[in-house]
């Protein structure tokens, strides 16, 4: 097993993790942030403060991902494939593929959603950029589009993921009556937050399972402390992930 750390710029991340090349190691919570936590996340991007780490196990060719992985990370499902789990920095990531990916969540998914993803990103209102407030935050869905503030998700799908044409958002600026003036904020500055944003992450390599738990009891550092009962729900899944396939 080794531990590497390194820089990396987490523009590369979300498209990875919208991507679904990323999964949630099993012995993760669920998610578990607030619409205050999401907002005061994007603020600190904003102001260009210091966003946490990332802590990544990356599994070699003979594990599976479908043994230990929750399988999504936001409402994208990740591929069979996907050979890298989120140990610590599930919140941060998460939040921004559900602001990118929102209208592509399964009104059934494979993998429930947690009741603070049906709070949070479900509940009837969206993530926007607004111009006049210069900041990124929930309003109700009906109020997403005006001359001032368009979907955060919208604009991270044309600017950062290349998901959409952004011919199709100038022209429904256009029809929005969105001032000139601040189309560079919106289709560049915004955008390019989160593109240029620099983290640090720590990747653990050729490690089994009981050696990436316990570097994760070791080294992460969470905003909500583990319980318990969190820890215990870890143990009973490592005992069935452990056992060798017949």
């Amino acid at each position: 097993m080794r531990v590497e750390q390194r820089h990396e710029f987490l523009g590369s991340y979300i498209k990875q993790a919208a991507a679904g090349e990323f999964g949630i190691a099993a012995f993760q919570r669920p998610f578990v942030w607030t619409k205050f936590d999401v907002e005061k996340y994007l603020e600190s991007i904003y102001d260009g403060f210091p966003i946490g780490d990332f802590l990544i196990w990356t599994l070699n060719r003979d594990q599976e991902s479908s043994l230990l992985s929750k399988g999504r990370i936001g409402p994208v499902v990740h591929d069979a494939a996907t050979k890298t789990m989120i140990l610590d920095g599930q919140n941060r990531l998460a939040s921004i593929v559900w602001a990118a990916r929102v209208g592509e969540a399964p009104v059934t998914p494979d993998h429930p959603y947690s009741a603070k993803e049906r709070e949070v990103f479900l509940s009837g209102e969206t993530l926007v950029a607004d111009f006049e407030e210069k900041r990124m935050h929930f309003v109700p869905t009906e109020a997403a589009y005006s001359n001032t503030r368009l979907p955060l998700g919208e604009l991270l799908a044309t600017s950062l993921l290349q998901q959409v044409r952004s011919t199709v958002v100038f022209q429904k600026m256009e029809d929005l009556g969105v001032p000139e003036a601040s189309w560079n904020w919106f289709m560049d500055d915004i955008p390019h937050l989160f593109r240029a944003k620099r983290t640090v992450v720590a990747e653990i390599q050729d490690a089994t399972a009981e050696e990436a738990y316990e570097v994760f009891l070791r080294i992460c550092k969470t905003g909500q402390p583990i319980t318990d009962a969190d820890l215990e729900a870890a143990r009973a899944w490592m005992v069935p992930a452990a056992e060798p396939k017949p």
